[in-house]
């Protein structure tokens, strides 16, 4: 299904990851699977390969598109085309989301390795439903939802609550939860989903 996300990952007071999810955005396909890598300890190969992420250019981006035949990163490329991007840049997929997390907890012998800096994305509330924001430094997930209407005239909270939202009709996305670390492991998957859910309504 086509619920869009995004996966954040702050370090040293800014985000160094900020990964787009075109597909299962959702608690029980983005959610669980971000607790899951979180509760299992973040490693020193995720770190080590952290120090080499390097976001790039939208020039940069729209050029690697355009190889594949597309005019830029916003342009679908056809579905032969589109998986022949996703193998050859993994780290660069619109598909990716949350699965960035366990891509770059492998050995990646190459540097820089190459990001996409979709962190405005989450300024988007009808585009961006949901987004999961991994704060290295304070150890903590935050978890936000969009399609939060501004005629219901509700108060945002969390990184995008000040900014200016892209869409006419919805705020920026908004944090339902925030959990410690040490909080997550010991929520079990079907009360962490749940509890979600219930934060969502």
């Amino acid at each position: 299904m086509g619920t869009r996300s995004l996966t954040v990952v702050i370090h040293k007071g800014k985000p160094v990851i900020a990964q787009m999810g075109l597909y299962n955005g959702g608690f029980s396909r983005s959610g669980l699977p971000v607790k899951h890598w979180i509760t299992n300890g973040v490693s020193s190969t995720f770190k080590r390969n952290l120090a080499k992420c390097k976001f790039i250019s939208d020039n940069d981006v729209d050029m690697l598109y355009d190889k594949m035949g597309s005019s830029a990163y916003f342009t679908a490329l056809g579905i032969d085309q589109t998986e022949q991007f996703n193998k050859m840049y993994p780290t660069l997929a619109r598909s990716t989301g949350c699965e960035i997390l366990n891509i770059l907890s492998e050995k990646i012998p190459y540097s820089p390795i190459k990001l996409i800096d979709n962190y405005d994305f989450g300024l988007d509330g009808l585009f961006c439903e949901y987004a999961y924001v991994i704060d290295l430094d304070k150890s903590t997930l935050g978890v936000y939802v969009g399609f939060i209407a501004k005629k219901w005239n509700t108060t945002i909270n969390g990184l995008w609550a000040s900014c200016k939202g892209t869409n006419a009709n919805y705020m920026p996305i908004g944090l339902i939860k925030e959990f410690s670390f040490s909080e997550l492991s010991l929520i079990d998957d079907a009360e962490y989903v749940k509890m979600l859910e219930k934060l969502e309504k």
